[in-house]
C-alpha cells in the first residue's frame, strides 16, 4: 500500500512538473518530397503546422504536432509532354520524441500519421483532378521522421528531419507496369524553423 501510495505521489509530481512547463509552437519550411519505385524527380513543397512540447526531464521532451504538408513527386512517365506533377496534400500527426545530447542540439524521431486532404496531377497546362474513388493513392500512410534541432536562439530553432512511409503510397499501379512488385514509399527531406510561444 505504501509502495503504491509513493508511485502515485512521485507520478504526480512529475506530470504537475511537466504540465508546468509546457509551450505551444509553430512549424513551417520546405518539404523536398519524392517516391522510392517512381521514375519521378523530386517536388519542392512546403509545410506548415503547431506543435505542443511536454519537458519530463532535461534531456526529454515529447513533442506531439499536427502540420499541413504539402508533398508529392515529378513524374517522366509521359515523354510527348512536360513532366506530370503529383500533388498530396495531407494532415500530418506526429508524436516526436526529442533527446537533447548537447546543450543546443537534440535528435528527434517519432511515428506519423498521415491523412490526404487533397490530390491533383497536372499534365502540361492542364490540371486533371482524381476523384476520392478513384484510390490510386493511399487514403492514409504511417511512417516515422527523424532528424535534428538546433536552438539558435531561447524560443527559435532550425531543423532538419528525414520522412519515410512504411507502406505503399499508391494502391493502383496507374503509373507503371501492375506486373511489378514496385512499392512505392513516400520519402521527404524537411528543412525548417520551429517557434516556441512560452
Amino acid at each position: 500500500m505504501t509502495k503504491r501510495i509513493l508511485f502515485l505521489l512521485i507520478l504526480a509530481l512529475i506530470s504537475n512538473y511537466s504540465f508546468s512547463q509546457v509551450n505551444f509552437g509553430i512549424r513551417t519550411g520546405l518539404n523536398i518530397a519524392d517516391y522510392t519505385k517512381m521514375d519521378s524527380y523530386e517536388k519542392y513543397g512546403f509545410y506548415i503546422g503547431v506543435y505542443t512540447s511536454i519537458p519530463f526531464t532535461k534531456k526529454y521532451t515529447l513533442q506531439p504536432e499536427i502540420i499541413f504538408t504539402n508533398q508529392g513527386s515529378h513524374l517522366r512517365s509521359v515523354p510527348e509532354v512536360r513532366p506530370n506533377n503529383i500533388t498530396n496534400d495531407y494532415l500530418s500527426i506526429s508524436v516526436i520524441n526529442k533527446f537533447k545530447f548537447k546543450k543546443k542540439l537534440s535528435l528527434i524521431i517519432g511515428p506519423y500519421f498521415d491523412i490526404r486532404v487533397n490530390k491533383n496531377i497536372k499534365i502540361d497546362e492542364n490540371i486533371i483532378f482524381l476523384s476520392y474513388s478513384t484510390n490510386i493513392f493511399t487514403p492514409v500512410e504511417i511512417g516515422a521522421k527523424i532528424g535534428l534541432s538546433y536552438k539558435v536562439m531561447e524560443n527559435f530553432m532550425i531543423e532538419a528531419r528525414y520522412k519515410t512511409g512504411f507502406v505503399d503510397a499508391i494502391q493502383e499501379y496507374y503509373f507503371y507496369d501492375s506486373n511489378t512488385n514496385n512499392v512505392n514509399l513516400t520519402q521527404v527531406i524537411q528543412v525548417g524553423i520551429a517557434y516556441n510561444f512560452n
